[in-house]
């Protein structure tokens, strides 16, 4: 996902995550209530997740064998909060 005006994206794929930040590049990520929106959507793709909970991460990796078949049901989630959270600030 790009989008005009951000440097650097707010999420990258490799062969074995899908790698979310958390306010790592993005100040606006790391407001509080945008913070706690996308680690909800975090985990509703992979429950499990612990490090999605801990707030001392910046970037969350996803593996991609953990998100089964409801998790996908969710990824668009954790895209639209990251687009929405971007294009406000």
């Amino acid at each position: 996902m790009t989008l005009r005006g951000v440097r650097v994206t707010p999420e990258s794929l490799d062969r074995d995550f899908l790698w979310v930040s958390l306010g790592r590049y993005q100040a606006a990520v790391r407001e509080p209530d945008a913070n706690r929106e996308i680690r909800q959507a975090i985990l509703r793709v992979a429950p499990l997740l612990r490090t999605a909970e801990d707030p001392n991460k910046s970037e969350v990796g996803i593996p991609l064998e953990s998100i089964g078949p409801e998790g996908r049901d969710h990824l668009h989630g954790v895209f639209s909060a990251l687009k929405r959270v971007l294009a406000e600030s």
